[in-house]
């Protein structure tokens, strides 16, 4: 009991950028233990390291955290941290085989979540490996395969969402209050989420496939990976990747800006100038798709102005999920 509260005031203060403080916490959690040493402190002292810059003693403890075969949580985490350490380092390919392990880890694990254990913190954070390969692959100019990363990220998303909004239902006060038609619910769910996995929303194809079909169209994807809004332009089977300027948390204030005033025009022509730069803009009636992520896929882009006017005044526009979908 005393060891998880120092813990987790280690995590919070290490969230605050208050690493010596977080460091006393995680050493007082360490007096609670008797005998074997838990992955948690592995954990813990392995983050401290790495937010100190000692990138040696950091990767020594996640290593050592990982060879005790921890459960499947603490698997995947350790292996993210691991590969941020390599990242840091240089080793740009042993970091990117870590931010893929734990990715994998985190998939396996949705894929054996029962109906019980719907509840939004299993799946909280867990796009992060995702959105790490993301940004690794395309600061590395290999597009595609960061947009294969991105599809991953974009279809589990959808999953996710379902799985959240149905998660109150396996509480125990849900079926203390609602009795048999919670459990009939739930017993629908156990042969209904399987089906979902493979649902077209939710599956994944060859992006060098999904190209070919969509040769003929033009697609914006806004992606937010860790700190950075990347941008993927779509034209004639070919992929770019370009780096936007508003990180994900400023676009995500500027979208409840709009969403807040849609009638401010100001707002809506900042709004476009921010995510629509003039090269991607296509000549008037031209159709382009856009397949948004994040604070971005509530956005009516629609809406937004660029050169005093709204973009569906000149543009052929259309949205969908993931690139599949389209």
């Amino acid at each position: 009991f005393w060891r998880s509260i120092h813990l987790n005031f280690a995590g919070t203060l290490l969230d605050l950028n208050d690493i010596e403080e977080a460091a006393r916490h995680v050493e007082r959690a360490a007096r609670h233990v008797d005998g074997q040493q838990p992955t948690s402190l592995f954990y813990f002292r392995g983050s401290i390291h790495l937010a100190r810059g000692e990138l040696g003693p950091a990767l020594e403890l996640f290593d050592e955290g990982l060879r005790g075969d921890p459960v499947a949580d603490w698997a995947w985490s350790l292996h993210e941290l691991r590969g941020e350490a390599l990242e840091r380092q240089g080793d740009l390919q042993a970091a990117e085989d870590a931010y893929e392990t734990a990715a994998k880890i985190v998939e396996d694990m949705r894929r054996q979540l029962g109906v019980d254990e719907l509840q939004h913190w299993h799946l909280a954070a867990k796009r992060e490996p995702l959105e790490a390969l993301v940004r690794l692959r395309a600061g590395a100019g290999r597009p595609l395969e960061a947009l294969a990363a991105v599809e991953r990220a974009m279809s589990r998303s959808f999953l996710d969402a379902f799985i959240r909004s149905m998660g109150g239902m396996a509480s125990d006060s849900a079926r203390a209050a609602w009795g048999d038609r919670v459990t009939g619910r739930l017993e629908t769910l156990e042969v209904f989420l399987p089906a979902l996995t493979e649902s077209p929303a939710a599956a994944l194809r060859p992006v060098s496939d999904m190209l070919k079909e969509l040769e003929a169209e033009h697609v914006l994807i806004y992606f937010e990976a860790e700190e950075t809004l990347l941008l993927f332009v779509l034209e004639g089977g070919a992929v770019e990747t370009r780096v936007l300027s508003p990180s994900p948390e400023e676009a995500g204030r500027e979208v409840e800006r709009f969403l807040a005033a849609p009638d401010d025009r100001t707002i809506a022509e900042q709004l476009g100038l921010l995510l629509l730069p003039d090269d991607v803009i296509p000549p008037r009636g031209a159709p382009r798709r856009i397949v948004a992520d994040g604070a971005l896929a509530r956005l009516p882009v629609a809406a937004l102005r660029r050169g005093g006017r709204t973009l569906v005044e000149d543009h052929d526009l259309s949205s969908a999920p993931s690139l599949y979908v389209l």
